[in-house]
């Protein structure tokens, strides 16, 4: 079996000044960085993420994981549709 996993992570805030573009989800401060394909496993492998848990207990359970893309932004404003 094959599962395709992605993450994305933003807590938007209405009332926060600045908006959730790109650059927000590229320079992710605390958490690893955007990654997409075979290198997003490797930027969250073994980190506290719902991402990294669901990829875990699939690769023990013998699925084929296919990474899509891993991306955060700290929380902001809406997101933009750039991002």
């Amino acid at each position: 079996m094959r599962i395709a996993v992605a993450g994305f992570q933003h807590e938007t805030n209405t009332f926060a000044p600045t908006v959730a573009d790109y650059e927000a989800f590229r320079i992710a401060k605390a958490f690893p960085l955007l990654a997409r394909g075979p290198e997003m496993l490797a930027v969250i492998r073994g980190k506290k993420l719902p991402s990294a848990g669901a990829i875990s207990v699939l690769e023990a359970a013998g699925t084929e994981v296919v990474p899509i893309l891993w991306c955060i932004a700290t929380p902001s404003a809406h997101v933009t549709e750039d991002a």
